[in-house]
């Protein structure tokens, strides 16, 4: 190959980067021996794609080394986790990669997987930690899931089936470590829930709250999560929870033995109003991001766009391109599907939609086009401009700041994860406290409950906000 341009490159290097899991073991496996018949730009994309599942190889082979070397220490425990502070993400991002790739031997795999196994009482120990642990471990499970999934769908059964089998029960067990939704002890729930309800309360508490965040987890992520829990199966859960709790509460107020149960109950309720917030939010998020391209690209007859991008606070800009951005070409390069789930689509964007045969039909290539350009507008209008201690109004501004809003509200509560997990740990402290009192721990465990009951009434306005801007679209359109 001749001299490479810089560009190139990393147009290549984005291209790697946006490809998804199993679009990167697909092209990977299927890599052709004659190298030198590509063209350049598959060369270069080869190029890079050998670079990373070397880069990550050889990164996790020295952490492993490095890893090892600290357990071996005077004050193993401390190096250990110092180490672990720095270089667990990376650990854990580099796995993703040795994960797709079949020439690395899968006892090398297994075996990061029980060095991380032997380590979660030092990541347990860190809150900020464990809470990072547990996003990309929940990425990794992802993307094994998905691998499963297209080897059912060709009917190609291997030993590389099973070992994807075997990492995700393992990661499983790791996941179980870590997340403390599963510190509640399951007498007292199997003594006062119906069998069938507790499979309900067993299927929402498998999952952390800290999971359903688009920012940390991604927004193919979520939407994958929304497409194995469909709204009507959620809907009929809600029901069925709502209904126990009712009842265990009032049997709580005469009977502590309930409450356990009552407050598992109530988290698992908690966890599904995240999935249905999600349900309810994500198709507003998408549709009002689209709106603000429409704006851009098709803007109202007495709008100044010029204007009024000048106008724009360089900070909000700014923030659109790492925020809403990558929102949106994700969704329309990586799950252009999901589109056709949105009920309003063909009312915010027209201009999407083409005729083929008498009948209109998404036109992605289109919006792609006016979402970059629409895009490329904000980035523009970012460079140079002064910071101002005040933002011009305007409809632009306007809806950037929605947007922005949007995105944080479906984010999960700073404020209930932290309370969350402090009064799990008070409580795991008590159980294993043979001089703590019956009466200190039902404190805590109605403490606990009353977190969940707020955050429950939190969860509910949050989705009657969604469905309100739903119905407005309805009402407009």
């Amino acid at each position: 190959m001749d001299k490479v341009d810089v560009k190139d490159l990393m147009k290549a290097k984005q291209l790697v980067e946006q490809m998804d899991p199993l679009e990167f073991k697909t092209q990977w496996d299927n890599r052709t021996q004659h190298y030198h018949q590509l063209d350049p730009t598959e060369q270069l994309k080869y190029i890079v794609m050998s670079i990373k599942i070397l880069q990550a190889e050889t990164d996790l082979t020295r952490m492993i080394q490095s890893i090892q070397e600290r357990i071996n220490h005077p004050e193993s425990e401390k190096a250990v986790s110092h180490y672990l502070r720095t270089n667990l993400w990376k650990f854990l991002d580099n796995f993703r990669y040795i994960s797709l790739v079949e020439d690395i031997p899968d006892q090398e795999k297994l075996e990061c997987l029980e060095l991380l196994e032997s380590l979660t009482d030092t990541i347990i120990q860190d809150e900020e930690l464990r809470h990072s642990c547990l996003l990309r471990l929940h990425k990794i499970i992802d993307q094994l899931r998905t691998l499963e999934r297209d080897i059912k769908r060709r009917q190609a059964e291997s030993h590389i089936h099973h070992l994807y089998t075997t990492l995700t029960q393992h990661l499983d067990r790791i996941i179980r470590r870590l997340e403390p939704a599963t510190s509640h002890a399951a007498p007292p729930i199997d003594r006062h829930i119906p069998p069938a309800i507790r499979q309900v309360i067993k299927k929402y508490t498998s999952f952390s709250v800290s999971r359903f965040s688009i920012e940390k987890s991604g927004v193919l992520s979520i939407i994958q999560l929304l497409e194995e829990h469909p709204l009507s199966e959620i809907e009929l859960h809600q029901g069925q929870l709502q209904t126990a709790l009712i009842s265990l509460e009032h049997q709580g107020f005469y009977n502590p033995a309930v409450r356990p149960g009552r407050n598992h109950c109530a988290y698992a309720l908690v966890v599904l109003l995240e999935i249905l917030k999600m349900h309810k939010g994500l198709p507003v998020l998408v549709l009002r991001i689209l709106e603000l391209c429409a704006y851009l690209q098709f803007p109202p007859d007495n709008a100044d766009i010029r204007k009024e991008l000048k106008a724009l606070k360089g900070k909000v800009t700014d923030i659109s391109q790492h925020k809403i951005r990558p929102i949106i070409e994700a969704v329309l390069w990586k799950k252009p599907t999901y589109l056709a789930t949105l009920t309003h689509l063909q009312d915010v964007c027209p201009w999407g939609y083409e005729q083929v045969q008498h009948e209109d039909r998404i036109n992605i290539s289109y919006i792609r086009e006016n979402v970059t350009a629409s895009f490329n507008l904000l980035e523009a209008a970012a460079e140079g401009l002064p910071t101002r201690k005040k933002m011009i109004k305007s409809p632009l501004s306007e809806m950037v700041i929605e947007i922005l809003g949007l995105i944080v509200n479906l984010e999960p509560s700073p404020q209930f994860l932290k309370l969350h997990s402090q009064e799990l740990q008070k409580l795991k402290h008590t159980q294993h406290l043979a001089t703590a009192s019956p009466d200190s721990q039902q404190k805590l465990l109605e403490d606990q409950y009353t977190t969940y009951k707020n955050h429950i009434r939190f969860l509910h306005d949050s989705i009657e906000y969604y469905q309100g801007i739903s119905e407005n679209m309805e009402s407009t359109s």
